[in-house]
């Protein structure tokens, strides 16, 4: 059975980005490089129009599909198709409340369906919907090859295939080492791991000219000088960083979660999470109002302060009322930000809510998704994460704080990619230990299950999660390192027009995600309607305001920023490394059930 995640998918079908990704400007050719069927069926459908001479050409762009860009793009209209597959089978198989058999009828719709988006589904869900079908109907459909099964998002970015460049005239003078090696400088990241620069190989001995050449030989060119690398990137020692925290400015329940994540991190990201400790010395503090809009974690920045503090708020437990949705339905947990400035930015009262104050008495505990709940006498709760859900949360906010330090945050999905893997990963090394997951909560233990079970789809439904409206922490224009840089191209011809755009989708962006949560607030009861409305107003009047001073003194063009690209390669990098990491971890784990099959 499919999860409950109609809406969700549903956000997901806006992310059919047309053509896009290109790092070159060489349209691609379907006579030297040939479609298969299922492509041309994907292009055809979503408007795309192939041409006498070749060309894909994209109708909304007016241009052709670039070469570098149509594995990228085959990719996300593969994934548009699958998802609206997804959300008609979960809208067909969950119309009741629990689980259930589906009528005969229903079963030939799934099969129909499932059938005709075989080729676009992942292993996890053709595994689901195996039970539908014949063994003769199974053996037909398995000869259809997995085409789109993604390790991530981004599994098709590559560096591009440079333009051809007209020879130039032979030379007598040798290139220098030096200037090899120069070449490859703009392409170095700081040390995060396995992240390193490719090292040229040693040229040739250079060959005497023959003493018969007329002609001297021409000056060697001088070495681009190399980029100068940014101080203080140290590399911080295992034992270094146990010292530091050992001895550090930390409490007791702190220093716990530090020596957990200094253990059990994934390897790729141990670099980078102990040069941030013990560089920037992140202070960590178990207080759910200092947490912002973030219901377990967030990061506090001071700038008042002339030392600059950092610190990391973590939740001790989730604030929560329970609602139905509807008179028969099951109770679900409405969870609460405690932040007073997350209530006043949003213009309305904070709940009046028992367990939102630091005074009041619990009349009970009661065990759920969310740990040992208090139980207020207003129906409020609060419950409690566990210690290595803590540790999970810390290690992802001290990654993206130190990402955000070496300027590594040119592509916001690529940062919260690499973050998230890590803590992904660091929670399925406990889940190991343990045995089960019980130590998440319900929606992370959720999120655990569906990356490991169906990585897919789970790609596909956490970059629509990022770039819905009450999230906005992805604008659905860009997406990755590769189709921003796209994006960033085509909007350079037009670019105070492109400018303006940008300004009226982040006001936009902003009023909806405002009118969203005060709309789920006044849903649950902890609201009141003319708070609502007021509030709802304010978020409009300011939106209003703000495209009317846009179109009274329209943005300027941005400088040029030569380090764009090479800061969005880097980024590409970051999503690379978390794919190898995770397919690394799938491998182990085929390779472990293969070995029980066999015992």
């Amino acid at each position: 059975m499919l999860p409950r995640a109609a809406l969700a998918l549903a956000a997901l079908l806006a992310l059919n980005i047309p053509a896009g990704a290109a790092f070159s400007a060489v349209a691609y050719d379907a006579k030297t490089a040939p479609l298969d069927e299922l492509s041309r069926d994907l292009l055809t459908t979503n408007g795309y129009e192939l041409r006498e001479d070749g060309k894909i050409w994209d109708k909304i762009s007016d241009a052709p599909v670039p070469r570098a860009g149509m594995s990228g793009l085959l990719a996300h209209l593969a994934g548009a198709r699958r998802l609206k597959a997804l959300l008609q089978l979960n809208i067909l198989l969950n119309r009741g409340e629990g689980e259930k058999t589906p009528t005969g009828e229903e079963r030939e719709i799934v099969r129909t369906i499932v059938r005709q988006n075989w080729p676009v589904f992942g292993v996890g869900t053709r595994r689901d919907f195996r039970s539908y079908f014949s063994l003769e109907e199974l053996e037909s459909l398995d000869k259809i090859p997995l085409r789109f099964e993604k390790d991530s998002g981004l599994s098709t970015l590559k560096d591009p295939e440079p333009e051809p460049v007209p020879a130039a005239a032979p030379s007598a003078a040798v290139i220098p080492p030096a200037a090899v090696a120069a070449a490859s400088v703009p392409l170095a990241t700081p040390d995060l791991g396995t992240l390193k620069p490719w090292t040229p190989p040693a040229a040739p001995a250079a060959v005497k000219p023959s003493t018969s050449v007329a002609a001297p030989a021409a000056p060697a060119p001088p070495a681009p000088a190399p980029e100068t690398p940014k101080p203080g990137a140290p590399m911080v020692s295992a034992e270094q960083y146990a010292q530091f925290v050992a001895e550090g400015p930390y409490t007791k329940e702190g220093k716990a979660l530090l020596q957990m994540i200094g253990q059990k991190a994934p390897d790729f990201c141990l670099p980078l999470l102990r040069r941030t400790v013990v560089t920037a010395i992140p202070q960590v503090v178990f207080d759910g109002a200092r947490t912002g809009a973030g219901l377990r974690a967030g990061l506090v920045t001071q700038p008042d302060q002339a030392d600059g503090l950092l610190i990391v708020a973590l939740s001790p437990g989730p604030v929560y009322v329970e609602r139905r949705q509807s008179l028969f339905s099951a109770k679900q947990a409405v969870l609460l930000a405690e932040s007073p400035r997350f209530y006043a930015e949003l213009g309305v009262p904070a709940p009046a809510l028992d367990a939102l104050r630091r005074d009041a008495v619990a009349a009970g505990t009661q065990n759920g998704d969310w740990g040992a709940a208090k139980v207020f006498a207003d129906g409020s709760r609060r419950g409690s994460y566990s210690a290595p859900e803590q540790a999970g949360e810390l290690l992802e906010q001290l990654l993206l704080l130190g990402l955000s330090r070496e300027d590594l945050t040119a592509s916001v999905y690529a940062a919260r990619r690499w973050a998230r893997t890590a803590r992904l990963l660091f929670s399925s090394r406990v889940k190991d230990d343990f045995g089960q997951d019980s130590f998440l909560d319900g929606d992370r233990r959720a999120e655990l299950r569906g990356w490991l079970e169906r990585p897919d789809e789970d790609e596909d439904l956490t970059l629509g999660s990022w770039a819905a409206a009450r999230v906005a922490a992805l604008d659905p224009r860009r997406g990755g390192p590769e189709s921003e840089l796209a994006f960033e191209q085509r909007a350079g011809g037009t670019c105070v027009r492109a400018a303006l755009e940008d300004a009226l989708a982040q006001a936009a962006r902003a009023r909806a995600r405002r009118v969203g949560t005060i709309e789920s607030l006044l849903d649950a009861g902890l609201l009141a309607a003319k708070d609502a409305k007021a509030a709802a107003q304010r978020a409009s009047d300011e939106e209003a305001d703000a495209r009317r001073r846009l179109f009274a003194a329209l943005p300027a063009c941005p400088p040029a920023d030569t380090r764009r690209e090479q800061s969005l390669r880097k980024a590409a990098l970051l999503v690379a490394e978390a794919s190898r990491a995770e397919r690394a971890l799938r491998e182990r784990k085929a390779k472990e059930e293969n070995h029980e099959r066999k015992d």
